[in-house]
């Protein structure tokens, strides 16, 4: 399909864009843009306490669910990160809940010396989580350059770099 377009582009003359090749770790995620359209969120065959999801072609998987879902299920993605499956969803009619007014009122001012000046002349120190991981990332990027490319220690190299950089991501 791929080259049959480019090639309809050369004859067009238009600019043909070639088709690039995307390997075996190109995707990490799978979007379904509906819910009941290969893919059913919290179909549960059985089970009235687990949660699971459908995926067309995979089956049933059992996902932990983290806190309830609010509103109308409009789509679901399936995202890898390293080792790691994440199901993400997004979704319509969420109820608005409102908070109580408490009178207080404060400015807050996000900046670059400090992270956060509050109107109250409060300072939150920027805490610089990269630049605290930044001697076991070096560590960690430096045994990878030294490892030979599609061997299985560099994979695993690779991954422990990504697990250093997925721990500076989720900290912030």
């Amino acid at each position: 399909k791929a080259f049959r377009s480019f090639f309809e582009r050369v004859k067009a003359g238009r600019t043909p864009g070639f088709p690039r090749f995307k390997g075996r770790g190109w995707f990490d995620t799978v979007e379904w843009p509906k819910d009941g359209d290969g893919c059913r969120w919290d179909f549960q065959p059985g089970h009235p306490t687990a949660t699971y999801v459908r995926l067309q072609g995979v089956g049933h998987v059992r996902v932990h669910q983290h806190r309830p879902v609010k509103g109308r299920v409009k789509t679901i993605a399936v995202k890898r990160e390293g080792s790691r499956w994440y199901v993400v969803l997004s979704c319509d009619d969420v109820p608005a809940e409102t908070l109580p007014a408490t009178g207080a009122v404060a400015g807050i001012d996000l900046g670059v010396a400090s992270l956060v000046t509050t109107s109250d002349g409060e300072h939150v120190a920027n805490p610089r989580h990269l630049a605290a991981t930044a001697d076991r990332l070096a560590d960690a990027q430096r045994d990878l350059a030294r490892k030979k490319r599609g061997s299985k220690r560099r994979r695993k190299a690779v991954a422990r770099v990504a697990t250093l950089h997925a721990k500076v991501r989720r900290q912030r």
